[in-house]
């Protein structure tokens, strides 16, 4: 035994002693993060469809990456850096999607209600794809620090905003040493000039006034009101699905105590997990990766660092801290360092930026069910994966920005209408039969089917709004056009059809039954829209077969009763002259007086 645990123990020792120059041993467990959980993507034979954006990878800590710089000083250490951070797979390896494993799950009072998967992409290889983009944040500070490499910093700007994809967008802040200068507003590819030319007036440094310097405050307000901007719902045109923030700052404070790595990492938490304003729940979830590039201040040449005061290195120290605890590499974010005179650096930077997110993949799901209610609870599991998948349950009583009574009742079309062919009694008092994914188990007491009547017009636009819903289910139980469900389970409702002609459209082969069906409890309907309101092939009433078996009795019966009756008066009439005469027996009394 004593043999075994030296063993493990030499193993062990092994491993934290060259993890670093073996990255593979210093993976993190692969992990699931959330990004955006977006409802307004597409829609799937009429039925909404719900896109997860979502960062899978194993991770490398920072600290992993940079342990082989430890011992240098100066830009060697910074240069050092720059490599470590910039390889291939540094940041971590993305891990391949286990599309049969995932699980979206939605959580409604004790029961968690599986969405459907149907099919998912990477963002690197469906630019055309409408809304599959990155909105990027570009922050350049131009504090006086930053010295000489400033025309650097602006050239890693530059390279981001020509590298924009079909579906971009980007908003540009120049940052001086206590306030925003000056900003753009967020800019599609073919207004992206803009942002250029607000670029080119950023050439000058920004004079320092004193020590003390708000940049953590600065940053965090930005970025919040950024992405806020970004997601406005009065916004003309969908932002894209991914969005990612890049800093370029020399990360000098001064004495501002939230300029430290705890301060960095408190900023990298928030947009980790995406809320951001604690104070305001009502604002949607969306997590925001971070790329900071450290851009070390003037005083740190080689001579410089050799012998400066001790206070201007613990100043750089703090800096470099603060910036790296920034960086989000947990959601696809890095931390770098950029230095002057390195003409291909910006290039490799933005590179290494598109080649990290073009990994971020997609999911397309079907998602019958949503708690009536503003937020919901959401987790991405992968049950059953191999390795295990740390999955992402942290989306819990999160706004999707959509009311959950305009996501409509998941049907299934195709189910339904070979149902409705098979059914020859879809007519007036009859029955249908709708199949889909509903979330009112067996409770028959909820479902409900409205009809539209022939000659009725109703005003369907692409936006229905509650009201006019309301009013249109109250003008159809005036006209007694409510049908009550018959029988209800998970994937189907069986509706009564109501006993009028007037559910029926059309003459002929044209005749058609249009009908929405309600969840009464949480006021979710079908499609309200004149392209996809339910409508299905009807047709005239017919008489039951039992009607004409009885009829066809009781015709038989009479007829027989008839010819019944005729053949017994036949008879009757023919009985006398068949029955032979009676003979009178002879008696002395019947004999004629004899003559006289």
């Amino acid at each position: 035994m004593r043999g075994i645990g030296f063993f493990l123990r030499l193993v062990l020792s092994f491993s934290v002693l060259f993890a670093p120059l073996y990255p593979d041993l210093a993976q993190a467990a692969p992990e699931a993060h959330i990004l955006r959980i977006d409802p307004r993507t597409s829609l799937l034979d009429g039925n909404p469809v719900l896109s997860v954006v979502f960062d899978l990878s194993a991770h490398r800590p920072l600290e992993r990456q940079i342990a082989s710089c430890g011992r240098l000083r100066g830009n060697q250490r910074f240069d050092c850096i720059t490599t470590a951070t910039l390889q291939g797979g540094a940041q971590g390896k993305p891990i391949p999607f286990p599309e049969e494993q995932v699980q979206l799950g939605i959580r409604l009072k004790d029961k968690e209600r599986p969405a459907k998967y149907l099919d998912h992409f990477l963002l690197g290889s469906a630019f055309e794809q409408p809304r599959v983009g990155t909105a990027w944040l570009l922050v350049l500070d131009t504090d006086s620090r930053m010295g000489k490499s400033l025309p650097a910093a602006r050239a890693v700007v530059e390279r981001f905003i020509d590298a924009m994809a079909p579906n971009d967008q980007v908003k540009l802040v120049i940052l001086g040493e206590r306030d925003l200068i000056n900003e753009t507003p967020w800019l599609q590819v073919a207004d992206k000039a803009k942002a250029s030319l607000l670029l080119n007036e950023a050439k000058a440094n920004t004079k320092s006034k004193g020590r003390n310097r708000p940049l953590a405050s600065m940053i965090e307000a930005l970025a919040r009101h950024a992405v806020i901007e970004l997601n406005d719902s009065q916004a003309p045109i969908l932002p894209p699905l991914h969005q990612a923030m890049v800093v370029l700052s020399n990360g000098y404070g001064g004495g501002d105590p939230l300029v430290s790595r705890a301060g960095g990492e408190k900023i990298a938490k928030a947009l980790t997990r995406g809320q951001l304003d604690e104070d305001n729940d009502a604002l949607p979830r969306l997590p925001l990766p971070v790329i900071s590039i450290f851009v070390p201040p003037t005083i740190q040449s080689a001579t410089a660092l050799l012998f400066s005061r001790k206070a201007d290195l613990d100043e750089i120290s703090l800096a470099q801290e603060f910036m790296m605890g920034l960086a989000t590499p947990r959601i696809g974010g890095f931390f770098t360092v950029l230095r002057p005179a390195q003409e291909d650096l910006p290039r490799r930077i933005v590179e290494h930026a598109h080649q990290r997110f073009a990994k971020t993949i997609i999911a397309r799901f079907s998602l019958s069910c949503l708690a009536p209610r503003p937020t919901q609870d959401l987790s991405l599991l992968f049950p059953g994966a191999a390795p295990a998948i740390a999955g992402d349950s942290s989306f819990k009583n999160v706004p999707l920005g959509i009311a959950p009574q305009k996501w409509p009742l998941l049907v299934d079309e195709g189910l339904t209408r070979q149902a409705a062919a098979r059914n020859e009694n879809l007519s007036p008092g009859g029955e249908l039969k709708v199949f889909g994914e509903f979330c009112w188990d067996n409770d028959r007491s909820r479902p409900a089917a409205y009809f539209i009547p022939a000659g009725e017009t109703f005003s369907f636009e692409e936006q229905t709004k509650l009201d006019d819903a309301k009013e249109l289910q109250k003008r159809l139980v005036a006209l007694d056009m409510r049908g009550a469900a018959l029988e209800a389970g998970q994937t189907f409702v069986q509706l009564a059809i109501p006993d009028t002609p007037q559910v029926l459209n059309g003459e002929g082969k044209n005749t058609v039954v249009r009908f929405i069906v309600v969840d009464e409890e949480t006021g979710r309907t079908t499609g309200l829209t004149a392209q996809n309101i339910l409508q299905l092939p009807g047709h005239q009433k017919k008489t039951p077969r039992l009607y004409y078996f009885i009829g066809a009795a009781l015709g038989s019966l009479l007829l027989f009763l008839i010819i019944l009756g005729l053949k017994l008066n036949r008879r009757a009439n023919q009985a006398p002259m068949n029955q032979p005469r009676n003979t009178i027996t002879e008696t002395p009394y019947a004999e004629p007086a004899p003559l006289s």
